[in-house]
């Protein structure tokens, strides 16, 4: 409830100066669906063409999107900008002539980009201990169920206490690999923070497997349950590795801190379930130039994000949330499906409010 005086014009001249006016209203406080399975840009979304967007998916650039054409919005599914004459690169792009279900997907709004500011701070609690403070508790949850099978409940309140383990330097395992040595990913240990140091000046470090071949077949090789942290280093996935309940962070600032081969795949094809959640986290840029399949992945840049897809092969992603402080450019056929469950972000869950009548 509020009180609020508004002035008179012609009664102030009898010496009625103002009207007491009284109103309320109520504010609503909720989790946005697009802060869940999107692709978030606190600059542009630029998308090529042949992109479909569907089941409830997201898009947003806080600054326009750039929109080619035949790109298909499912109804539900959301396309964003904060003022509408962003959304081009001309008018006629935003039509559905041009890009069918883009009209009852648009809307006006201005989204958090918190999660691209908190980059340095998680990435100082995977290198150097536990952290004191609260709001970071339930990163510290998710780390801790992975390197300490601690029950991680992705719906619940954040812990009041200090009762989370304190990291010591039992709980590192330190690698310094030889500039654009390829790291046999068999040499990680799943019970500890893997820091790999690139040193000073930054290498990029290849993330790869030897595959055991049994009747003449190359066997399938997923990496479980793993933290990873680089210390300037840019990493490649090979398509040798497949990842699940993954966190690889980076404190690299450069163009492609996280790129891959054509054929990688990130997360676990399990329906959109809970669990093989992979959650990439850098300091700088990420660039995929080849077919990336990623299911439940959640990919948070301070800088730009660009995926590409190999010609007449579509990129597959299923529950997949990206979050950038640059740009975001998606080109030559993706289809991006949201889950109903919503990927498992790191993060403590970012409150949005309206007011309501």
């Amino acid at each position: 409830n509020g009180s609020s005086a508004v002035g008179t014009f012609f009664l102030r001249f009898v010496g009625f100066d103002r009207f007491n006016v009284v109103t309320s209203a109520t504010a609503k406080v909720f989790e946005a669906r697009c802060y869940f399975d999107g692709l978030i840009a606190a600059g542009t979304v630029k998308l090529s063409t042949g992109q479909n967007f569907l089941d409830e998916y997201c898009i947003h650039g806080q600054e326009g999107l750039d929109i080619s054409h035949d790109n298909y919005f499912q109804l539900g599914t959301i396309a964003s900008t904060e003022f509408v004459e962003n959304c081009g690169p001309s008018a006629i792009h935003c039509t559905p002539d041009q890009n069918p279900g883009i009209v009852p997907a648009f809307r006006e709004q201005s989204l958090n980009l918190s999660k691209t500011t908190s980059i340095g701070l998680y990435t100082d609690i995977l290198l150097n201990g536990y952290s004191d403070d609260p709001s970071l508790y339930r990163v510290n949850d998710y780390v801790a169920s992975l390197v300490f099978n601690y029950e991680y409940d992705p719906g619940g309140e954040a812990p009041t206490d200090t009762s989370l383990p304190i990291l010591t330097l039992d709980h590192w395992k330190t690698f310094s690999p030889k500039p654009n040595e390829p790291l046999d990913v068999r040499s990680l240990d799943p019970s500890k923070i893997n820091v790999i140091d690139c040193g000073r000046n930054g290498f990029d470090v290849k993330l790869d497997v030897e595959l055991e071949i049994v009747d003449g077949v190359e066997e399938e090789f997923t990496l479980e349950h793993i933290v990873i942290v680089g210390k300037g280093c840019d990493f490649t996935f090979d398509s040798s590795v497949n990842f699940a309940d993954a966190i690889i962070a980076t404190t690299a600032t450069g163009n492609q801190t996280f790129s891959g081969s054509s054929g990688v795949v990130l997360g676990d094809d399990d329906g959109c379930t809970q669990g093989g959640e992979v959650t990439l986290i850098t300091a700088g840029s990420v660039s995929f130039a080849a077919k990336l399949s990623a299911y439940d992945v959640e990919i948070i840049a301070a800088d730009d994000v660009h995926i590409a897809a190999k010609a007449n092969d579509m990129g597959q992603h299923w529950g997949t949330s990206v979050t950038a402080g640059g740009d975001i450019q998606v080109t030559t056929g993706h289809t991006f499906h949201g889950c109903e469950g919503q990927t498992v972000s790191v993060f403590d869950s970012i409150k949005s409010w309206a007011l309501v009548l």
